[in-house]
C-alpha cells in the first residue's frame, strides 16, 4: 500500500502532463484468496477398496467384492439387503441359509408366510411347518386322520356324544342311541334299554325285587339273576370229583387287614383233598373260569378227604388269624381216613405256595366210628370263635355227619383258645363235652341273656321225636352260655330255644342281627324240612331274644316263619346277616335255597335270597320280602350249602361267597364251584 502510494506520488509530482489517458479499466486487481482442502482416498479396512466406493469402510467384509450374506446387512454395497434370500420376490426371506428367514420354498411366490394354506394337499403353503390337515382346529387330523368331519370342531374321536341327533360326534361310525350311557341303546331305536333316561335300568343291571322298577328290562321286577354270570367264580376240574366249595370262608390269614378267601375240595385230587387261599391284595386279578389249584397258596394232602369243612380265627391270641381244617372220615379199603383236626397257624405273613400236612402245626384226631365198608364219608362242621373273651378262639366241633352223608356220636365238643402241637388227641384237649342228638351246627352269638359271657346257638336237626310208634325229626336249636359250658346234656345247660314241629329238622343252621331295626338282637334259624307250603320246602324262622328266654316246643309257623315255597328247596339250610343293604335301619339276610327252582325248566337248579329283614320279621312272604334272588348253574348243583360274606374287594360293601359243591361241569362228576358276588357287579 505504501510503495504503491509513493509511486502515484512521485508520478504526479516529476511528469503532471506526460500521459493524460485514463487508467486500464480491466487491469486485475483481484487477489486469490481461496485454499484446497480435498484429500487422496483411503481404505481404511484394507479390504481393497477405498472410502469413495466402500460402503463401511470400517468393516472388511463389506464391500462392492463381497458376497451378500442373510444377516440384515448390505454385505455387496448395492444398497439392497439380503436380496439373494428372496428369490420369488414374496417379501419373505428363504429359510434355506438364511437363519431369519421364513420362507420354506424361495422358488414359489404362492408359498410363504401368511399365505393360505391348502389341506390335504401335501403342501405346506404358509410354512407351518405342515400340511394343514386339521381345518376345524379340533386336534385331530383330518385328512387321512381319524377326524370324521374336520370341518366342525365339535366332531372328532373322544368328542361328547350327543344321542339321537343324527350327527356322530365321536366319530365311532354311527350317532349314538345311548342316551344314559350306560351301555345299551335306546329300545324305541332298536335297543334293548327300557329306560334310556335311567343308567340304572338296562339289560344285565341288578334288578332289585319289590321296588316297582323292571332294572334289567327282562319284562318283570322279580327275575333272579344267573349265579353263572359272577364276577369271580372258582371250580375243579372238569370231569373230576372234587366238591370245590364242600366249605368256604373268609379271614385275613396274612395280617394286612384285606380278607383273604378260602375253599375246600375235599374230594380233589384223587380224594387226597385240597384247600386254596386267595390272598385278598390280589383280587383285582380275580376273575370267572378260576380253578382250585390257581391258588396262592394250595394245600394239597398226602392223605384222604381233607377239607370237609374250615375255620379262621386267631386260635392262639397272637393276633393273627390261624386256619383250622376238618378231614373227613372213611373205612372202606383202599379208602382209609380218620376225623381229624389240622391246624396252620398264621404269623401275619403269607403261606408258602403248596402246602402239605407235613407243613401244619398241629393234628387233633378223633376216632367217629365209620362203619366198615359203609363207604360214607363222616365230616363235621367247625364253628370257631371267641367264646371266652380271652383273645383266642375256642374250637366247637359238632359231632355229626356234614353233607348228610353218614350221622355220627351225637355231641358238641369244645376245644379251648390256644396253641396246640403234633398229634393230639381230640377228645383229651376238650374242655367240655356237651351230649346231644341230631347234632350237627353251632352258631357263636353275642351275650343274649346278660351274664357277661358269649353265647352258642347249639343246632340239632335231627333230633327225635317218636310220634305214634314212628320217628320224626323236629329238630331243635338251643341257647346255651358260653360261661356254663360243662360235660352235660344239652337240655341241662340251654336257657333257651325252640324245638320244631313235625319234621321239620330246625336247627341246621342260624344267624343273629337286628333284622327289625329295634336296636335288638333277633335270631334267625333255619328249618329246611318244613313243609307248610310243599313238601321240604323249607323256613327261616325269626325270633326275639325275649322269645328265647323260654323254650318253646312244637313250633308253629304261622307268623314267626319265612316259608319256601317249592318243593324240595331247602329254604334256610343256611342263613348270613349281611348289616343294612336296603337303608332301612334294620339288617338283611342272605338265605340259601340250595334245591329251589324259579320254573319247571330249573327243577333244583338250586337258589340264593337277599331278603328284608324288617319284611321278613314282619311276616312276609319269601318273594315279598325278597330283595334280590339269583338262580343255580344246573340241576344238584346245591349253591348256598356254604356261603360266606364280608367285603372282599375293599369298596366298603358287603359281598357274598357262595359254594355249590354239587356243581357238574360235565353232568356227571361234581366238580364243584364257587361264586363270588361282588357289591360292585
Amino acid at each position: 500500500m505504501h510503495l504503491l502510494f509513493l509511486l502515484l506520488a512521485c508520478t504526479s509530482d516529476d511528469k503532471p502532463n506526460e500521459d493524460t489517458a485514463p487508467a486500464d479499466p480491466d487491469t486485475d486487481t483481484d487477489t486469490d484468496t481461496d485454499i484446497d482442502h480435498d484429500t487422496d482416498p483411503v481404505d481404511a479396512d484394507l479390504d481393497g477398496f477405498d472410502s469413495s466406493i466402500d460402503c463401511n469402510d470400517a468393516d472388511a467384509t463389506i464391500n462392492q467384492g463381497a458376497a451378500e450374506a442373510c444377516d440384515g446387512i448390505d454385505n455387496d454395497c448395492d444398497e439392497f439387503v439380503d436380496e439373494d434370500f428372496d428369490q420369488d420376490d414374496d417379501g419373505a426371506l428363504t429359510t434355506d441359509g438364511c437363519a431369519t428367514g421364513t420362507d420354506c420354498d424361495d422358488t414359489n411366490d404362492d408359498i410363504g408366510p401368511g399365505e393360505a394354506d391348502v389341506p390335504y394337499d401335501a403342501v405346506d403353503q404358509d410354512c407351518s411347518g405342515a400340511d394343514l390337515t386339521d381345518v376345524d382346529g379340533d386336534g385331530v387330523d383330518g385328512g387321512t386322520g381319524p377326524d370324521c368331519d374336520d370341518a366342525d370342531a365339535t366332531v372328532a374321536p373322544g368328542a361328547p356324544e350327543i344321542a339321537k341327533d343324527g350327527i356322530d360326534q365321536d366319530c365311532d361310525g354311527v350317532d349314538s342311541l345311548d342316551s344314559d350311557a350306560d351301555g345299551a341303546d335306546d329300545s324305541d331305536f332298536g335297543g334293548d334299554d327300557c329306560d334310556d333316561a335311567d343308567p340304572a335300568v338296562r339289560p344285565g343291571a341288578r334288578d332289585y325285587w319289590n321296588d316297582g322298577l323292571d332294572s334289567d328290562c327282562d319284562g318283570a321286577d322279580t327275575t333272579a339273576a344267573a349265579l353263572e354270570d359272577a364276577p369271580v367264580t372258582i371250580s375243579g376240574d372238569a370231569g373230576s370229583q372234587d366238591l370245590v366249595g364242600q366249605d368256604v370262608a373268609l379271614c385275613d390269614l396274612d395280617g394286612d387287614t384285606l380278607l383273604d378267601l378260602v375253599v375246600t375240595a375235599p374230594f380233589g385230587e384223587s380224594y387226597l383233598g385240597q384247600v386254596g387261599i386267595w390272598y385278598g391284595d390280589g383280587a383285582a386279578s380275580w376273575g370267572p373260569g378260576m380253578l382250585i389249584d390257581d391258588a396262592d397258596t394250595l394245600i394239597q394232602s398226602s392223605e384222604m378227604f381233607l377239607g370237609f369243612d374250615i375255620g379262621c380265627e386267631d386260635l392262639d391270641g397272637d393276633g393273627f388269624d390261624d386256619l383250622v381244617t376238618g378231614r373227613g372220615e372213611i373205612n372202606a379199603s383202599p379208602y382209609l381216613a380218620s376225623f381229624e383236626l389240622v391246624i396252620w397257624y398264621g404269623d401275619g405273613a403269607k403261606f408258602g405256595a403248596a402246602l402239605s400236612e407235613a407243613d401244619s402245626d398241629a393234628t387233633l384226631e378223633m376216632a367217629l366210628g365209620a362203619p366198615l365198608y359203609a363207604y360214607n364219608v363222616y365230616g363235621r362242621n367247625l364253628t370257631v370263635a371267641d367264646l371266652d373273651d380271652d383273645g383266642a378262639a375256642e374250637i366247637v366241633l359238632p359231632n355229626a355227619a356234614d353233607d348228610n352223608l353218614a350221622y355220627a356220636d351225637d355231641r358238641f365238643y369244645v376245644l379251648p383258645g390256644g396253641r396246640y402241637a403234633g398229634t393230639l388227641q381230640l377228645v383229651d384237649e376238650a374242655s367240655a363235652a356237651i351230649d346231644g342228638q341230631g347234632v350237627d351246627n353251632a352258631v357263636a352269638l353275642p351275650d343274649l341273656d346278660g351274664d357277661g359271657a358269649a353265647d352258642l346257638l347249639l343246632g340239632e336237626s335231627a333230633y327225635t321225636v317218636v310220634v305214634d310208634l314212628d320217628d320224626t325229626y323236629p329238630g331243635r336249636a338251643s341257647i346255651v352260655s358260653a360261661g356254663a359250658l360243662a360235660d352235660g346234656a344239652v337240655t341241662d345247660l340251654r336257657y333257651g330255644g325252640w324245638q320244631g314241629a313235625a319234621s321239620e329238622q330246625l336247627g341246621n343252621d342260624g344267624t343273629v342281627g337286628d333284622f327289625d331295626g329295634d336296636g335288638l338282637l333277633d335270631l334267625a334259624v333255619g328249618a329246611f324240612q318244613e313243609s307248610t307250603n310243599a313238601d321240604a320246602a323249607g323256613a327261616l324262622y325269626l325270633f326275639s331274644p325275649a322269645e328265647a328266654a323260654v323254650p318253646a316246643d312244637g313250633l308253629s309257623s304261622e307268623g314267626v316263619a319265612m316259608l319256601g315255597t317249592g318243593e324240595l328247596g331247602w329254604l334256610g339250610f343256611r342263613s348270613e346277616n349281611v348289616g343294612d343293604l336296603d337303608g332301612d335301619g334294620a339288617d338283611d339276610l342272605l338265605v340259601s335255597e340250595p334245591y329251589g327252582s324259579e320254573s319247571d325248566a330249573s327243577a333244583y337248579y338250586g337258589r340264593i335270597w337277599l331278603v328284608s329283614g324288617a319284611e321278613a320279621v314282619g311276616g312276609a312272604s319269601l318273594e315279598d320280602a325278597a330283595l334280590l334272588a339269583w338262580s343255580g348253574e344246573s340241576v344238584y348243583s346245591t349253591p348256598g350249602l356254604t356261603m360266606a360274606v364280608g367285603d372282599i374287594d375293599a369298596d366298603g360293601e358287603v359281598d357274598f361267597v357262595v359254594g355249590a359243591y354239587g356243581y357238574s361241569e360235565d353232568g356227571i362228576q361234581a366238580n364243584g364251584k364257587v361264586y363270588l358276588l361282588l357289591s360292585g357287579s
